[in-house]
């Protein structure tokens, strides 16, 4: 699988990390775009949004920027977190240097954190894969929740044959057209034999790796 911003981003492998219900457990690897900050979470109904960080992983870059566990994320890169959906997105398309206002327990005051995040930022929140016996088509391996992919309603199997109103001949067109193009970015779709068009926008206020 691919991503848009580098052919070696891996992002539709098997995590390292664990899952359990209400909780997500990510790892510093490139295998999911949220590996980029190397932390646990839960979502936190008490605080009203935000997520509350419940494990760091060590050498991370959240380890890095002096994030501890029992910190709350309230907002990542100038976006608010509102909930994971929101996180999972903010991280994922985030580029370097990151920032992020969190609330530590016992402080009065929200602290600032600078960070470098590993890998590359998911732009669009998708990866896909390519069939070499079927040219001119890219299957969607990965949406990353709350991403403008998610939002526009793109799903895992959707068969993407246009982009921009461009055809494409191979991986590389795909990949060149997903990063160059500006939003709004339009994809022909097929889904259950109907074809369609899928609108990606960047952000929610508009009028609404082999990985983006």
């Amino acid at each position: 699988m691919h991503g848009e911003d580098s052919r070696k981003n891996t992002a539709g492998q098997a995590s390292s990390g664990t899952q359990t219900p209400g909780k997500r457990t990510v790892f510093g690897r490139v295998a999911k775009p949220a590996d980029r900050l190397g932390v646990g979470w839960v979502e936190d109904a008490a605080a009203a949004g935000g997520v509350r960080v419940s494990t760091i992983i060590a050498g991370s870059p959240a380890r890095k920027a002096g994030l501890l566990a029992g910190d709350l994320i309230v907002w990542f890169t100038g976006r608010e977190i509102r909930d994971d959906d929101d996180f999972f997105a903010a991280v994922s398309s985030a580029v370097n240097p990151a920032t992020m206002t969190v609330k530590r327990p016992g402080e009065e005051k929200p602290l600032e954190l600078t960070l470098q995040l590993t890998g590359a930022p998911l732009r669009w929140g998708i990866t896909w894969r390519v069939d070499d016996a079927e040219p001119g088509m890219a299957v969607i391996a990965h949406v990353v929740p709350g991403s403008p992919a998610a939002r526009a309603g793109l799903a895992v199997g959707d068969r993407v044959y246009r982009v921009g109103g461009q055809d494409f001949a191979d991986e590389d067109g795909f990949a060149r057209l997903v990063k160059s193009l500006d939003a709004p970015l339009q994809l022909l779709v097929e889904r259950d034999g109907r074809m369609r068009i899928v609108t990606l926008r960047l952000d929610r206020s508009e009028p609404l790796k082999r990985a983006a």
